[in-house]
């Protein structure tokens, strides 16, 4: 019978013992947006998968690439809800809430698809993305400017 005690804190349990899996109590689902998006990571990510298309040399093995297409897959859809949280507040009619619509409607579609590829293909990894790549560029669209930082000019005093 595996050894199914609770480690201290801080502690992995030793080979061949079972981890329980924890369940989070959220039932109102807010607990993840209360924590900002890990962006400069992904955003490498993205960039790095999108060379491949584009890089002559040997192709990476394809569980780099069905990780890196499981990784945006969850990374995009964190940043669908974050989207839609800031769209919430726009008219229905504003133009940037319907391309923001739009965007989603075509991220939930392509989401939809397997993010491995049966065939050991880059597609899935590369449509993924390019999807994290559009929905950053709609969210900095979104967003004002940092007032704290520089000016346009150059000049950091306000």
């Amino acid at each position: 019978m595996p050894d199914t005690q609770q480690q201290p804190a801080g502690r992995t349990p030793a080979r061949g013992t079972a981890q329980r899996a924890r369940t989070v109590y959220d039932p109102t689902g807010t607990l993840d947006t209360r924590l900002p998006l890990d962006r400069a990571p992904h955003e490498h990510l993205a960039a790095k998968v999108l060379s491949w298309k584009h890089g002559g040399g040997t192709p990476p093995p394809q569980a780099d690439i069905d990780q890196a297409a499981l990784t945006l897959a969850g990374y995009a859809r964190l940043l669908i809800d974050e989207l839609h949280r800031t769209t919430a507040a726009l008219l229905p009619t504003a133009p940037a809430r319907q391309r923001a619509r739009a965007l989603c409607a075509n991220a939930a579609t392509l989401l939809a698809t397997p993010a491995l590829s049966p065939t050991g293909t880059l597609d899935p990894a590369l449509a993924r993305a390019q999807l994290v790549a559009d929905l950053h560029t709609e969210l900095d669209s979104l967003h004002p400017a940092d007032p704290s930082g520089p000016h346009p000019a150059g000049d950091e005093t306000p």
